[in-house]
């Protein structure tokens, strides 16, 4: 079985990048993750064709969770941009700008991928705006991230200087590498 975690799904641009990229393909089953349901909609991110001409909903498994992956299984502060990606109230983004905060789902993404059948190939990507750093850390220290086979990861330190000041991203990916296949993904 092969399974997808595209955390931080937004408008699914990742997931038909993915797609068309090969790097996931027909027949995968599919977890989007994205906390604000006002900026996503699965049956758009469904109806997104391919540049193969197939509807991403037809040749994939898709399902749809609004909860931003965090730590814990719970609710978070969230900071909602408008049509923008979301993060978790006090990261500290660059250009904040204009936002609500709302509550969401959180959930913890080493304890969902436990769950998942044991033989599974899982890939994941993880465009969390901020979060990434905290989530892997904490995979880390439970042992959980070697339930991802291969990762993509996009870091955030440009938005967010003070966030990242103390971070050492370069020992991190050094850590995951020791688990896991690590790719740096936008």
């Amino acid at each position: 079985m092969n399974i997808f975690l595209d955390c931080g799904t937004h408008k699914g641009e990742g997931l038909t990048e993915f797609y068309n990229s090969g790097i996931i393909s027909d027949g995968f089953k599919v977890y989007c993750f994205e906390p604000i349901p006002n900026i996503t909609d699965l049956e758009k991110i469904k109806s997104i064709v391919a540049n193969n001409g197939k509807l991403l909903g037809d040749c994939l498994d898709i399902e749809f969770i609004h909860s931003a992956i965090w730590i814990e299984d719970g609710e978070l502060t969230f900071n909602s941009r408008n049509d923008h990606a979301a993060h978790v109230d006090g990261i500290g983004y660059v250009h904040e700008g204009e936002h609500t905060q709302e509550i969401v789902k959180s959930t913890d993404l080493g304890e969902f991928a436990k769950k998942l059948p044991s033989d599974a190939r899982i890939i994941c990507k993880m465009d969390i705006e901020g979060s990434e750093f905290r989530v892997l850390r904490h995979m880390l220290d439970k042992n959980t991230i070697d339930r991802i086979d291969e990762i993509y990861i996009e870091f955030h330190p440009h938005l967010m200087p003070n966030h990242y000041s103390n971070i050492d991203v370069n020992n991190l990916v050094e850590e995951l590498r020791n688990k896991t296949k690590v790719f740096f993904w936008h």
